[in-house]
């Protein structure tokens, strides 16, 4: 599914990507607009999976 608008600010704020090249995963959470409280996995086109926790970046997946 495609980011929501707070995922794709948390998104942005560590890759230069839009939303055509972003993939949400798996989400738990709410996305308060400006930003996301909990916890998503998201595919980058071309550059990985990624875990991010409460706007922080986690760890890359694969």
């Amino acid at each position: 599914m495609k980011p929501q608008k707070g995922q794709l600010l948390i998104i942005q704020k560590y890759f230069n990507t839009s939303s055509d090249s972003t993939e949400v995963i798996a989400e738990a959470g709410n996305d308060t607009g400006n930003s996301f409280l909990g916890s998503f996995i998201v595919k980058i086109k071309k550059i990985g999976i990624f875990r991010f926790n409460d706007g922080l970046l986690i760890r890359r997946i694969k």
